[in-house]
């Protein structure tokens, strides 16, 4: 069975919804198999999320990015990446750039984690998005996550969308 859970950031919106950010880091916490993300913008702080991606692909377990454009992000998102792709590249994580902005721009936000509980809104996963914006999002468990994990490792692979970004070690 489905179940669904709005989540939002911003003073008024976390009176009466749980707040993003944590619900994001529960999920990453308690991951047993495997993360995959979805995400247009990347802030360098992200809000803890380098330490917890950087946690679960210590303990090998699989992480699959697909982001928008390396060269759009900011600086210290595009290092964080690149960091984790140079220590867990080829080994159990997978970092992809999409690269056709002539089908659209890759603006999806979407966090599933171990292809059974999934956070889809409009927050970027940055400090604007899930700390001082104004966002909303939905956090689901059921097999619509199932669906969306595929769809995310689906397109992460397909080259005339994304480009797999290679470990520059």
């Amino acid at each position: 069975m489905t179940s669904v859970e709005i989540i939002a950031t911003g003073t008024e919106f976390i009176k009466k919804f749980r707040s993003y950010q944590p619900v994001m880091a529960e999920m990453l916490k308690n991951t047993n198999r495997s993360v995959h993300i979805l995400n247009y913008m990347f802030g360098p702080e992200s809000e803890g999320l380098w330490d917890m991606l950087w946690n679960i692909l210590d303990k090998e377990k699989l992480v699959t990015i697909v982001v928008h454009r390396m060269s759009d992000q900011h600086a210290g998102a595009r290092e964080s990446l690149q960091d984790l792709n140079n220590e867990f590249g080829g080994k159990n994580f997978k970092l992809a750039e999409f690269k056709k902005p002539d089908r659209g721009y890759l603006h999806a936000k979407v966090i599933v984690t171990d292809w059974d509980k999934m956070i889809m809104g409009s927050a970027n996963l940055s400090a604007g998005g899930l700390r001082d914006n104004y966002e909303m999002g939905v956090l689901i468990e059921g097999t619509e996550s199932f669906e969306v994990a595929k769809v995310i490792q689906q397109i992460a692979g397909n080259e005339d969308l994304c480009t797999i970004v290679p470990p520059s070690k």
